[in-house]
């Protein structure tokens, strides 16, 4: 059994050496860099308001989906939305809501009105917001235009 150190000088070259100090070979191979860390997206987020009619929708659930799907045909056919992000809030007594630390990405937003069971969305599944890195987006209102029932 031999047993040696491996030094490493100043060019990255390394020496094997055993314990009479005689060195056996040098490699001319540099050792390659330690791999970086990917920089992440910095977050951003987005706020809005939940009007019914002309009046604040308080208490409403608010869920933001990430909408990660690909366009099979722009604006024909869209491909099913992949669930890979989903966040929840309740809106204020002035219907309003936030959501912080969001990857970028695009969003759709679905309402659960206080009290109901249902989820209220737009028809179509195109992104309510886009969140943009490192902003806070300030969205148009989301106006709830069906009829609650008791």
């Amino acid at each position: 059994v031999w047993r040696c150190r491996v030094l490493k000088d100043a060019g990255g070259n390394l020496t094997l050496a055993f314990p009479q100090s005689q060195v056996v070979g040098v490699t001319r191979k540099k050792v390659p860099p330690s791999p970086r860390k990917e920089k992440k997206a910095a977050a951003g987020g987005f706020r809005g308001v939940v009007l019914w009619g002309k009046h604040p929708l308080e208490g409403a659930r608010v869920r933001a989906v990430q909408l990660t799907g690909r366009s099979l045909l722009p604006g024909i056919l869209e491909a099913p939305p992949r669930l890979d992000h989903a966040v929840e809030t309740r809106t204020d007594r002035r219907g309003r809501f936030t959501f912080r630390d969001l990857p970028p990405g695009k969003y759709k937003i679905w309402i659960q009105p206080k009290g109901r069971k249902d989820w209220i969305r737009r028809i179509r599944m195109v992104p309510d917001v886009r969140v943009l890195e490192g902003k806070m987006v300030e969205m148009k209102p989301f106006r709830v235009r069906v009829v609650l029932g008791d």
